[in-house]
């Protein structure tokens, strides 16, 4: 992980914010993958539990998507309950990706 991003990333937002990408650089380091806000939640320490929780990770998500990574959403017709949910599929920005954001 380049340590210019942690640098920003504490600076900017925090511990949790570190956490998740930390996380994140472990679970994406093969490309794209399928991520929840539990999953991260747990991954990093939180309750699962807490509503609060949960958000608190869906604002770093918004906060750190195309400056650090990059979140795609699918929506998913549950057809039982006919309720939709997003699916976030979740990658990490290349460091020339994040400089390149800047401009």
């Amino acid at each position: 992980i380049p340590s210019q991003i942690v640098r920003k990333l504490l600076n900017a937002y925090g511990s949790n914010a570190v956490k998740v990408y930390c996380t994140l650089a472990w679970k994406c380091r093969n490309g794209e993958q399928y991520v929840t806000r539990s999953w991260l939640a747990k991954e990093i320490g939180l309750s699962t539990d807490s509503q609060n929780n949960l958000d608190t990770i869906g604002d770093i998500l918004w906060a750190l998507d195309d400056k650090v990574i990059r979140v795609r959403k699918e929506w998913e017709l549950d057809e039982k309950t006919l309720t939709t949910k997003n699916k976030l599929y979740v990658r990490l920005m290349t460091l020339e990706e994040v400089k390149n954001s800047k401009k």
